[in-house]
């Protein structure tokens, strides 16, 4: 009997694996979608509240998922540290604390891609060069979502299969 159990367990723990991996995917895009939405919450507090960067990321307040709400931290983490530095330089600020941050290590280069690009730009240019890149940027984040809308869904599908899958083999193995 001690060898069904642990045909069981091998069943359950890979199936489990492979639901934890597939839902990385859905985190990816969580992580996208909140990208874009703060994108479009800074181009509106640029065009119309016209205040200092420090203060326009501690300005962001997204609380619709956890991404959203993990990217809100983030900016006001920034957000303080530029008020302490004396060479207050958002892009090496935001690499630093991005990177300390496990949840955003899901995002491929090519989902950080163009966010990061806004946040290495932030503060440097006049206000209608702020705001195209950030229209660019979402434009780009917006290719991101679809892609990970339709490939994203499918891959997380074949994960979640070949768990179950791996973990039927290792249950007729071990039976």
């Amino acid at each position: 009997m001690g060898s069904m159990d642990a045909a069981v367990m091998a069943l359950a723990g890979s199936s489990a694996i492979g639901f934890l991996l597939a839902d990385g995917e859905q985190k990816r895009l969580g992580w996208v979608v909140a990208m874009r939405r703060c994108l479009l919450r800074l181009g509106d507090i640029i065009r119309y509240e016209r205040c200092g960067i420090s203060a326009l990321l501690r300005t962001i307040e997204l609380t619709g998922s956890a991404q959203e709400r993990a990217l809100t931290r983030l900016l006001h983490a920034c957000a303080a540290e530029m008020e302490r530095r004396d060479v207050p330089r958002l892009s090496f600020i935001y690499a630093e604390k991005s990177a300390k941050l496990a949840e955003y290590g899901v995002l491929s280069n090519a989902d950080r891609e163009a966010f990061e690009q806004v946040m290495s730009e932030l503060g440097n240019n006049g206000l209608r060069e702020q705001l195209r890149l950030i229209e660019t940027a979402d434009g780009r984040l917006l290719q991101r979502e679809a892609a990970l809308r339709k490939e994203g869904a499918a891959r997380a599908r074949l994960i979640r299969t070949l768990g179950v899958c791996c973990g039927a083999g290792m249950f007729l193995v071990l039976v």
